[in-house]
């Protein structure tokens, strides 16, 4: 992904420390130069200033990869929600969209389960 300038540079002072969360998975994309999008039990997905994203997990000896392109929308999704900053590179909507029915537009199923159908935005394209 091609990130806009000013975003690749937040995310290179994440890395860096000097701002940004601290919390174990935090410290632990620091040390792939990534950002934490999200973290869950055996799997943490991030963002590199150079736009690539990355899965790994050194707790469950989960190397690093490349996160699939099928994931990286709802990746975004997680991180926009760690690092608002991060919602300029959603997807933005059509204005032929439609509220998504499973989640009713909310982008989650509950609290901490992102629904899987609209990716976490919450609206599907008619296109």
């Amino acid at each position: 992904m091609q990130l806009p300038p000013a975003i690749a540079a937040r995310i290179a002072q994440c890395v860096l420390g000097a701002e940004g969360p601290r919390l174990g998975i935090d410290e632990e994309a620091r040390t792939h130069g990534a950002i934490a999008l999200i973290g869950a039990i055996g799997m943490i997905w991030g963002l590199r200033p150079d736009g690539s994203f990355w899965m790994f997990d050194r707790d469950f000896e989960v190397a690093l990869e490349p996160l699939p392109a099928d994931c990286q929308t709802q990746a975004l999704a997680w991180g926009a929600r760690r690092f608002p900053w991060l919602s300029e590179l959603l997807p933005v909507r059509a204005s032929d969209a439609a509220d998504c029915a499973a989640c009713r537009g909310s982008g989650m199923l509950s609290v901490t389960w992102m629904c899987p159908r609209c990716e976490g935005l919450g609206w599907h394209s008619e296109r």
